[in-house]
């Protein structure tokens, strides 16, 4: 026991899922003279780090030889559920992000259905909480091709043909719907749409953009973020018309926080990620009772 006035420091008092195991904590008292003593317990950190995949499923319709991420708009299945697998603890609570989410049968159940009404490149994550807090991320793209011939009420759809014994001269076919089948599984190579088409080539329809700026949900304050993805250090900032501070955390994909919390000031400019091996993560900015969150990628 240590008698007189001082203070006291424990080397660590909070917690976080990154955390979980044996954790050793000192505690360290001085008295005024400067005299001090420690003494180091062990603290068992409980809980389970989650991970998650999605897997797509095409809705009922007649077979259109694309994979199940691809929808053709006029044909085949008009509908995917993506079903997710979450592993890792209990109690999962699910929350679906993207700009597109309103296309969601839900956005806080396991395995929404999409059912798109554009083309377009559709990029949806996951993230899953468990009961112990534990969080995890995962991501599925959906690529949506228009495939209807206009001024034919939906009876006629683009089909690129490979002639036989010419598989080199690909042509783009406008055909009747029923004429599928027989070129789809009957012609080797042949697929829907037109030929050259390719999902990197459709617009985007997401919460993340590629290039310098990045856009998210809807709230109090924005926040901009140059560039993404980026090589060496990314700069984000806040655009807010409160004055309180807002904090940034980066986690990795597997819900694992990275490094510590940070505070940053509303429309200053911040930097980081110098710190950050090539890969993808999630940044959480939270100001006030509101929260953002945005996909990075560092390249090597």
């Amino acid at each position: 026991m240590v008698r007189g006035s001082g203070f006291s420091a424990l080397s660590r008092s909070t917690f976080s899922c990154s955390d979980i195991g044996s954790v050793p904590v000192t505690l360290t008292v001085t008295d005024n003279a400067g005299h001090s003593a420690s003494c180091t317990t062990t603290v068992m950190v409980v809980g389970e780090i989650p991970a998650c995949s999605i897997t797509a499923i095409p809705g009922s319709g007649a077979f259109t030889g694309g994979p199940a991420t691809t929808i053709y708009l006029g044909y085949g299945p008009q509908s995917v559920k993506l079903q997710s697998t979450v592993t890792g603890g209990s109690g999962f609570l699910y929350a679906w992000s993207g700009l597109s989410t309103g296309m969601l049968s839900c956005t806080d159940c396991a395995s929404p259905v999409f059912t798109p009404a554009s083309e377009g490149k559709y990029e949806f994550t996951l993230t899953s909480t468990n009961s112990n807090g534990c969080t995890t991320f995962c991501s599925i793209t959906i690529c949506v091709f228009d495939v209807r011939v206009p001024g034919t009420n939906g009876n006629k759809v683009y089909l690129c043909h490979l002639p036989p014994g010419n598989p080199g001269n690909p042509q783009t076919l406008s055909i009747s719907v029923n004429a599928v089948p027989a070129h789809i599984p009957g012609h080797t190579g042949d697929q829907l749409g037109h030929c050259g088409q390719s999902c990197d080539l459709l617009g985007i329809k997401s919460g993340e953009v590629a290039g310098e700026l990045v856009g998210t949900e809807s709230t109090d304050f924005n926040l901009v973020i140059r560039p993404n993805p980026f090589r060496d250090e990314i700069t984000m900032t806040v655009e807010s018309e409160r004055s309180d501070p807002a904090t940034l955390t980066v986690y990795e994909m597997t819900g694992k926080l990275v490094g510590k919390e940070m505070s940053v000031n509303p429309n200053v400019p911040v930097t980081f990620g110098s710190e950050l091996t090539s890969g993808m993560y999630m940044v959480f900015v939270k100001q006030g009772d509101q929260v953002q969150k945005i996909k990075i990628i560092k390249t090597k």
